[in-house]
């Protein structure tokens, strides 16, 4: 599955690369914390093949935060927030310039605003996985069990196929946010060729 994946990355890769004139201040920011959640992905990766599963999982909750407000940041952040949030801090400031709304009403907004699957998808992946999420992130029982008996192999196939999942969205912003016609029809190729490695298809209505 490792090698799946990072054949998945290497052709992801060049469209996540791909020149950037974002055409407007909303694309710029949602592609900035694109980046922020492909490193997180990446990252994962690496970690779970240098046997640091513990330190993976925590980066699934970092993973999904950044992909959700990503797409929030496009789809669903009102101009006046995005005047806040793009406003210069001032030397020496710790406190973020303003606060985005939580995982829970992001989602909601975003089943009003975006494509269908994108918050079904992620709704649904954030319904089975919060409880565990918080647990690794905040040193809860879970990471505990994991130091001391590790996990199991189809437990890190799903963290990874999850995380590409998640790739597969970022990837499908960037398109959607940059507008540029040279990307059009890039990303159903890619989906297609490696599904192996992607969450697997739920049926509809399901």
């Amino acid at each position: 599955m490792l090698e799946q994946c990072e054949r998945f990355e290497g052709d992801l890769a060049p469209l996540l690369a791909h020149p950037r004139r974002p055409p407007s201040r909303r694309a710029l920011l949602a592609l900035a914390l694109c980046d922020v959640a492909v490193e997180f992905w990446v990252a994962q990766r690496l970690l779970i093949r240098s046997g640091m599963h513990t330190a993976a999982l925590a980066l699934v909750r970092l993973h999904f935060e950044a992909t959700v407000g990503a797409i929030w940041l496009h789809h669903g952040a009102s101009d006046e927030w995005l005047d806040r949030f793009a406003a210069p801090m001032a030397p020496g400031q710790l406190a973020e310039p303003v606060l985005g709304p939580n995982v829970d009403a992001m989602l909601q907004t975003l089943a009003k605003t975006a494509p269908p699957f994108l918050a079904q998808t992620l709704g649904a992946f954030k319904a089975a996985t919060w409880q565990p999420m918080n647990s690794y992130v905040h040193g809860g029982i879970r990471p505990v069990v994991q130091s001391l008996a590790g996990g199991t192999p189809q437990q890190l196939v799903g963290v990874l196929q999850n995380g590409n999942g998640m790739a597969l969205m970022t990837a499908n912003l960037l398109v959607v946010a940059l507008q540029d016609p040279a990307l059009a029809g890039r990303i159903g190729p890619i989906q297609h060729k490696h599904r192996a490695c992607l969450p697997p298809m739920q049926p509809p209505g399901t």
